[in-house]
């Protein structure tokens, strides 16, 4: 007997000095064991998404077209070697 596990957020998130835009995918996790309903996306358009560094931050806006957090890199630009939560 396994036990059940509820989903868990996954925040997917790939950022670089040289981008214009700064994206992060925020998603539900999909249990292995349980039913999976193929109609219900299990991605997150409600969650607010903010990028820190230090004591600077930027929110991120949900974009319902491409599924993504964005805020506009030089609105917080990324430097390399620096830690980003």
């Amino acid at each position: 007997k396994l036990p059940t596990v509820p989903p868990k957020l996954v925040v997917t998130c790939f950022i670089s000095p040289q981008d214009t835009l700064l994206t992060a995918k925020v998603a539900r996790s999909r249990p292995v064991l349980g039913q999976h309903n193929p109609q219900q996306s299990d991605l997150v358009s409600t969650a607010t998404v903010t990028l820190t560094q230090g004591n600077r931050s930027v929110l991120l806006s949900y974009n319902p077209a491409e599924q993504v957090y964005q805020a506009e890199a030089r609105a917080f630009p990324i430097e390399a070697g620096k830690t980003y939560t």
